[in-house]
């Protein structure tokens, strides 16, 4: 299971659902969670940049991130769950979460996964940036950023809540 919360419920997160690992993706202002003694990934992305345009933003670094998640995903054990959390949680820990699915399943499996995260909240908007660098990184030819664009991130999601999504990886990466 991956979890997706915003920075003000991971403490919350952690005593209710004991995840093995957590990956924090926030601007540099902010705190970082103490989650000791879990292993931890801190990726830095502003909300700045997480809303450009894929073609406005060199790609290199959002690559490194890509990579860095996924490693760090596959490392983890997946009998418990993995927590990812952004500020609000609605773009970039969902579209973290997006891309440690896909990239730990088949191809193919990119509109499934847009589902789930649907399913899992509503008005979740994964961030373009970060899909887009993962697309191309998996070589998914655009199939990750076409099942984001069709999720109906339509209504509002309270930023308090949670998001559980089932996920189970297929492949090791």
């Amino acid at each position: 299971m991956i979890l997706i919360s915003p920075l003000d419920q991971v403490a919350h997160a952690l005593s209710r659902y004991h995840p093995g690992s957590v990956i924090s993706v926030l601007d540099d202002k902010n705190k970082l969670p103490d989650i000791a003694p879990l292993p931890h990934l801190a990726i830095s992305l502003s909300m700045a940049d997480a809303t450009l345009a894929p073609c406005e933003q060199t790609q290199d670094p959002l690559t490194c991130h890509v990579r860095d998640i996924v490693q760090f995903a596959n490392r983890h054990d997946w009998r418990t769950p993995l927590l990812v959390h952004c500020q609000l949680g609605l773009c970039r820990s969902p579209a973290a979460a997006y891309v440690i699915m896909c990239a730990l399943s088949q191809p193919g499996s990119e509109e499934a996964h847009a589902q789930s995260l649907s399913r899992a909240s509503t008005g979740i908007d994964p961030c373009l940036t970060l899909t887009s660098a993962a697309d191309k990184w998996l070589q998914r030819d655009g199939a990750m950023i076409d099942a984001i664009a069709c999720m109906d991130c339509g209504q509002t999601r309270n930023r308090g809540e949670i998001a559980e999504i089932p996920f189970t990886p297929t492949v090791s990466f």
